[in-house]
């Protein structure tokens, strides 16, 4: 039977690459939410996609959307509004618990910083340090622990530093910069650098989409090992 995939934040560096590997590689059926057909282009050309004009907090339109869908991908994230990103998670975490479907959370390691200078895992310290995003990303992943006490199927999953094809922060950046020599490396390049392919992100994303034994977890996703900066 073929899966049928909602997806928020469908337009972006990772969503884009998800939806097309679902399109090309599990031939599955997906609809992504999205606020504005501005930069859709990416996803637009697969006739397989589905694409809702819906805001986050519209109940009514996520219930309908969950109800028809098998699971929730919930990669948006709005950085000018955490009112918005809370009213989010808030309407797609009860959308799921009413018509029981799993809801898989893309957050990131950030919620750990300041990342302090040892190996870190899903057990280690995570709270409020005034940096913002960190703080924000937090804020909403404890609002997804809170709904899962209350049994909410969810999986939260925390990459490190996603590269790859249309990554501005981390692979079209850097490489302007090496093409003008202003690339700046700490220590000279020689730390460790926590970096996982796109790829593999999407590929973590699917199996914690159909794995019932990881229902309730919080998974750090990065390569198998590390790389210096240099």
């Amino acid at each position: 039977m073929t899966a049928k995939y909602l997806i928020t934040g469908g337009t972006g560096f990772i969503g884009g690459r998800l939806i097309e590997k679902l399109i090309i590689e599990e031939e599955a059926e997906v609809t992504a939410i999205v606020r504005s057909f501005t930069n859709a282009a990416r996803i637009a050309r697969f006739n397989q996609v589905k694409m809702n004009k819906t805001q986050l907090n519209d109940t009514k339109e996520i219930n309908d959307l969950v109800d028809k869908h098998d699971v929730v991908i919930h990669l948006a994230y709005d950085s000018s509004s955490q009112k918005n990103n809370i009213n989010a998670i808030n309407t797609l975490s009860k959308a799921c618990m009413k018509y029981d479907k799993r809801i898989v959370h893309i957050s990131t390691i950030s919620v750990y910083e300041p990342l302090p200078d040892m190996e870190i895992n899903e057990d280690s310290v995570s709270e409020p340090t005034g940096m913002r995003y960190a703080d924000r990303k937090l804020e909403i992943e404890n609002k997804v622990f809170k709904y899962i006490k209350e049994g909410l199927n969810a999986v939260i999953l925390q990459p490190t530093i996603v590269y790859g094809p249309f990554s501005a922060p981390w692979t079209d950046r850097p490489a302007k910069q090496l093409l003008s020599g202003t690339v700046i490396l700490p220590n000279q390049g020689n730390g460790e650098c926590n970096a996982v392919y796109i790829d593999d992100v999407c590929k973590a994303i699917v199996l914690s989409c159909s794995k019932k034994e990881v229902s309730g977890e919080r998974f750090l996703i990065s390569a198998a090992k590390p790389v210096s900066w240099k």
